[in-house]
């Protein structure tokens, strides 16, 4: 019995240890991605966004807490611009395909690294909350350029960067129309998704984890305030391959979104790849969607599952 016993006592404690490296090891996981690796611009791709939009110019945006994000700008020739908004660990070089895709039709475009990504100040990626300020600073540059009309301004936000837009959009009128890639519910309902291995042994240390760096969950739920943006549109694209922002999700994000709305479903698509799997359609369905949101003409609304 002795003998027994002390291997049960044996048993409990490899497995509370076992359970204690996974909630530290999912813990500093999480710290990773709140203070994400930085991906500076590198000087060949600045000659090439150059040399593919020859009218791009640098540009710093000032937020209102004080940081400096590193921004390209170019004008177009419509007075109408597109603010982009890019996911964790990108930069402004992340949206520049879809960009200048919209360049060449007379758009104006502004992409910038966000706050703790690229060359941007700051440290700590807050997944929507913060970022909110870099929104309105990217819309406060834009609206001081006398190329651009007030009236003619829109949001494009992948993944991290598409709870930020969602958020922006709720609180900022000066934006007029808003494109959504990849877009989470909440950040609890992410992460709980993602930190799901071993259930609240890798959940709960991932949440205080992110609450002690300084990220408020509570602040950053895109699902709440779709409900409040129209009648401005929105346009949401998804991936069916998509393993990173599951389709039902999206679907559950569209369904509370205010009308009019659209949503375009990319068949053969993973996360953030709809260009290049749908160049044609997803120029076609983007350039038409901004077109009528911000020059007048009637907006599609509805929803395409294909």
């Amino acid at each position: 019995m002795s003998r027994l016993r002390w291997l049960a006592w044996g048993s409990i404690a490899i497995a509370a240890v076992t359970a204690g490296l996974v909630a530290l090891r999912s813990a500093r996981l999480a710290l990773s991605v709140v203070h994400p690796a930085r991906s500076p611009v590198p000087p060949d791709a600045r000659a090439q966004a150059l040399a593919e939009v020859p009218t791009l110019e640098d540009a710093t945006l000032h937020t209102a807490d004080g940081l400096s994000l590193r921004a390209w700008f170019s004008p177009g020739s419509r007075g109408a611009v597109v603010i982009f908004v890019h996911g964790l660990w990108g930069n402004r070089e992340s949206l520049f395909p879809e960009a200048r895709l919209l360049a060449q039709h007379g758009y104006g475009i502004l992409v910038y690294d966000s706050r703790a990504s690229g060359e941007s100040d700051g440290d700590l990626a807050t997944w929507g909350d913060r970022e909110q300020l870099d929104v309105r600073a990217a819309v406060d540059y834009a609206l001081s350029r006398p190329e651009i009309q007030p009236a003619r301004v829109a949001l494009l936000g992948f993944s991290v960067g598409a709870s930020t837009a969602a958020m922006a959009m709720a609180s900022d009128p000066r934006l007029r129309a808003l494109v959504l890639c990849a877009t989470w519910s909440s950040f609890e309902d992410e992460w709980r998704a993602k930190f799901s291995a071993w259930g609240p042994i890798t959940r709960v240390p991932a949440m205080l984890a992110a609450r002690w760096s300084g990220v408020n969950p509570d602040r950053i739920r895109p699902i709440d305030v779709l409900g409040t943006v129209g009648p401005r549109p929105i346009l949401m694209i998804a991936g069916t391959l998509d393993d990173d922002t599951p389709l039902d999700v999206e679907r559950r994000v569209f369904a509370a979104a205010s009308e009019p709305k659209e949503l375009w479903v990319v068949a053969g698509a993973h996360h953030g790849d709809y260009l290049a799997v749908a160049a044609p359609e997803f120029e076609s369905r983007v350039v038409a969607f901004l077109d009528h949101a911000l020059f007048g003409q009637p907006a599609t609304t509805g929803s395409d599952a294909r």
